[in-house]
């Protein structure tokens, strides 16, 4: 047992609470971005380079369905709870804080990680998430004092009696706290997201000075010209004489364009031959979209290739639902995996992944789509238009009712 001092438990109780806080901020600010649309931009969102909001809506903030908010607040809540025993005891045991201490080295590990992803993947700061990086640096240096050694006792792997029957307590500590999480917690941030997005429709209604009308919007989507789009050999279904030409712009690690990819299929079942709908796909991926600021679907650039490659075998269809299919779940192997699911062979997969003449195609296609305003995925145009919603049904019914029987 050990007798630490005092002012050195307080001020490392001080780095968790405040640890504890900044990751509750950060889980709320994941699902905010990630599930409120960005509506509003939140208080450390400063500029392109310093964005809280881009860091946590990024694929690196979460590892599966787990934000790494969340597991920050596992971590704090474990750590915390011995360092309130040791403050109410006035003592400790070598085996809880020497485990405290392994625990704050891997933290930094995982800040350095995650740092990196930020920097170099994501292209943004988050100061909160820096906020966290120096919390776990200082909790690293300080804990071992708690036990008056160093930080190199670390590596000598000399644990006292009792660590691995806390290590045990961690383990099973972390296994609750996801179970808790995938089974209440989850649902109830996303009914309070869904709450505070009613909430700010009802603000923004209410200091609107004018809502438009149906016919309103209609007039204004037709007061814009048309702009020919040139959509060259991209897949299509329906016939391509139709009278109403329905082109979107969309990204395979969209979560929106999964939505888009059921929704306007089934808005548009009742006009048959009367319409065509065209896919482009357009990677929102910095590794063939030049345009982007930060990174936001590290996959989308090798889907799209893979896709094209199955439409030159007549499989685009089956790889569009694949993908969708499996977004959630989208790696290089996984989409290679998809390929050949879909009727490719490995050989033809790493032709068209090497093929300059689909990179070239992509880079084009990416140009269309500046030179079209198409700033985001999914982007819907109805007969050279861009429709400013495309989730309104009677909004969209009315468009295409236009386009087949013109005003004059």
């Amino acid at each position: 047992m050990f007798k630490p001092r005092k002012g050195l438990l307080l001020f490392l109780s001080f780095l968790i609470l405040t640890g504890f806080i900044v990751s509750a901020i950060l889980l709320w600010q994941h699902y905010r971005t990630t599930y409120l649309d960005f509506q509003g931009q939140s208080f450390c969102s400063i500029n392109e380079w310093v964005d809280c909001d881009v860091v946590t809506a990024s694929p690196y903030s979460k590892i599966g369905l787990i934000p790494i908010a969340f597991l920050d607040i596992l971590f704090f809540v474990f750590i915390g709870f011995h360092l309130i025993r040791a403050l109410v005891k006035s003592n400790t045991s070598a085996a809880s804080m020497s485990l405290c201490c392994y625990l704050s080295f891997f933290g930094v590990l995982a800040s350095l990680l995650m740092a990196y992803f930020s920097f170099f993947k994501v292209g943004a700061l988050c100061i909160l998430c820096v906020a966290l990086y120096v919390i776990h640096f200082l909790l690293f240096i300080f804990f071992p004092k708690v036990i008056d050694q160093n930080i190199t006792f670390l590596f000598s792997f000399k644990f006292p009696p009792r660590f691995w029957l806390h290590f045990i307590s961690w383990v099973l500590f972390l296994g609750l706290g996801l179970f808790v999480f995938q089974t209440l917690a989850h649902e109830a941030l996303l009914k309070k997201i869904q709450r505070q997005k009613a909430q700010e429709q009802k603000k923004i209604s209410a200091n609107a000075e004018h809502v438009l009308t149906l016919e309103e919007a209609v007039k204004i989507h037709f007061n814009s010209p048309p702009t020919p789009i040139n959509v060259g050999d991209a897949p299509f279904e329906g016939n391509p004489r139709a009278p109403i030409q329905v082109v979107t712009f969309s990204d395979f690690q969209c979560p929106f364009c999964q939505v888009a990819a059921t929704e306007l299929k089934e808005m548009l079942k009742p006009y048959g031959d009367k319409v065509v709908f065209y896919y482009i796909s357009y990677p929102l991926d910095q590794s063939c979209n030049p345009y982007l600021h930060f990174a936001m679907h590290p996959f989308a650039c090798m889907a799209a290739k893979v896709a094209m490659c199955a439409q030159s075998k007549n499989k685009f269809w089956t790889m569009h639902n694949l993908l969708f299919e499996n977004q959630k779940s989208l790696s290089a192997n996984k989409i290679k995996e998809l390929a050949q699911k879909s009727g490719l062979t490995s050989n033809e997969i790493n032709q068209c992944l090497d093929s300059m003449e689909l990179d070239k195609k992509i880079k084009n296609i990416i140009e269309l789509g500046k030179t079209l305003g198409v700033s985001g995925t999914p982007t819907v145009f109805v007969n050279g238009r861009k429709l400013s919603t495309w989730r309104h049904p009677l909004f969209f019914q009315a468009v295409l009712a236009q386009e087949l029987n013109p005003k004059e």
